[in-house]
């Protein structure tokens, strides 16, 4: 008997490995509830949107959230597989940390506050793998000589290569779409009398377009859009802003923040004071097999009638996508936006060459040189991600917000805990 409470005096864990498994548990908690929250707030429409990618995904993270959970009940049962378990969890909830976005979703402009709250996660999962490799208790607790790769470790090894052949896939997919999404250069296009390019789009216009010569900050949003000013068109009346790029999430939720940066951008290109704008219309609809949403605005500007319209029209079979900005001095008719969509093409690899093959050859080396001498188009900022998330909000775009609930919306992209 003396021996028996011996040997369980022995194998008691550490308060330290106690403390880790509360902490994971806990986070994985706040992740769960995180996730419900957010799907209760906006609602399920995202899952309609899901392809074969993310339904994998999905599908994958669900059963490696239930086996972290599992690995923790393992652990404090004791089970002779339990090391190996959590070993694996934390592998794969540290790769997957490190590669969120999200993270950088902080409300402050402290950048102590900022790296703390940003690191905190992955050091934590970092610090209790290397507790389980290293500790002395845990040696004493769970000796390797008792230690098995039992039915778990297995599982774990199965996540980890559905997770890598996912994500090779989804690798090969974005290049795909990137290249797609990538501009191409107008001089080489054959353009037909009326047709107008911007390097992204081809639509029909009886307007004069130059380059946007103002200048402009390129529209970005989290991880949903982003558009680079192209071309622009003015007359006595009006004067409208295309911006051109892709949107990885064309939703109204997009669409909205679209909005307050569109008529933000559009303020400094426009001289005058403006006053309380109100929604005259709003649309959405597919139209040529593109999704066009508009909203409408009436306000005056200098005392004087000003309308505007803000446009976002999104490829339904890919993340292309164009925002058009128009502001007239006389009312903008509703179909204004259909009419202009139903021309346009984003597909411009079908846009036939005009130039012949020796010419085409000195563009591709004119396109090298250029690479060469780092003089390629600028790629998205990858930092962006994690220095832009808050930005000073434009007082013009706060006033085109319909209600409380677009205004609710906004707000939520920037909370620390909507995707814990």
């Amino acid at each position: 008997m003396d021996n028996e409470k011996e040997k369980e005096i022995d194998f008691k864990p550490s308060n330290w490995l106690y403390i880790f498994l509360f902490i994971y548990y806990s986070i994985w908690l706040l992740q769960s509830y995180g996730a419900i929250s957010h799907y209760i707030t906006f609602g399920f429409d995202s899952f309609l949107s899901f392809g074969l990618v993310e339904w994998l995904c999905f599908s994958l993270f669900i059963v490696a959230g239930i086996y972290s959970f599992y690995a923790v009940i393992k652990t404090l049962r004791g089970d002779k597989d339990c090391i190996t378990s959590l070993k694996w969890s934390l592998m794969l909830v540290f790769i997957y940390t490190l590669m969120d976005p999200t993270r950088g979703q902080i409300p402050t402009y402290n950048i102590t506050t900022w790296l703390v709250v940003f690191l905190v996660r992955p050091l934590f999962y970092l610090c209790f793998y290397l507790y389980l490799c290293f500790a002395k208790g845990i040696r004493r607790r769970f000796p390797k000589a008792e230690r098995k790769f039992g039915p778990s470790g297995w599982v774990w090894v199965g996540l980890m290569i559905a997770f890598l052949g996912v994500g090779i896939y989804s690798g090969w997919q974005q290049y795909e779409i990137s290249k797609y999404c990538k501009p191409v250069d107008v001089d080489y296009l054959t353009l037909n009398k009326g047709e107008v390019s911007d390097g992204y789009i081809l639509f029909n216009s009886e307007r004069e377009w130059v380059k946007w010569k103002e200048s402009a900050d390129t529209l970005y949003v989290d991880e949903r859009i982003e558009t680079f000013p192209t071309i622009m068109s003015t007359d006595s009346v009006s004067k409208i802003f295309i911006s051109s790029g892709r949107s990885d999430k064309a939703d109204a939720r997009t669409y909205n923040q679209v909005i307050v940066a569109s008529l933000g951008s559009l303020s400094k290109n426009i001289n005058g004071e403006y006053g309380k704008m109100r929604e005259v219309s709003f649309a959405d609809t597919v139209v040529s097999g593109n999704r066009v949403m508009s909203t409408i605005y009436e306000t005056m500007v200098d005392s004087i009638p000003a309308y505007f319209d803000v446009i976002m029209i999104t490829e339904v079979k890919s993340p292309k996508c164009c925002v058009i900005v128009r502001a007239d001095k006389m009312p903008i008719e509703t179909f204004w936006a259909v009419d202009f969509a139903k021309d346009v093409q984003f597909d411009l690899q079908k846009v036939s060459q005009g130039k012949d093959n020796e010419k085409s050859r000195n563009a591709k080396n004119k396109d090298s040189h250029r690479t060469a001498k780092r003089k390629q188009q600028t790629e998205a900022n990858m930092f962006a991600p994690l220095f832009n998330r808050i930005g000073p909000r434009h007082l013009l775009g706060i006033m085109t917000l319909k209600n409380d609930e677009r205004e609710i919306t906004y707000r939520k992209c920037d909370h620390i805990f909507y995707n814990l």
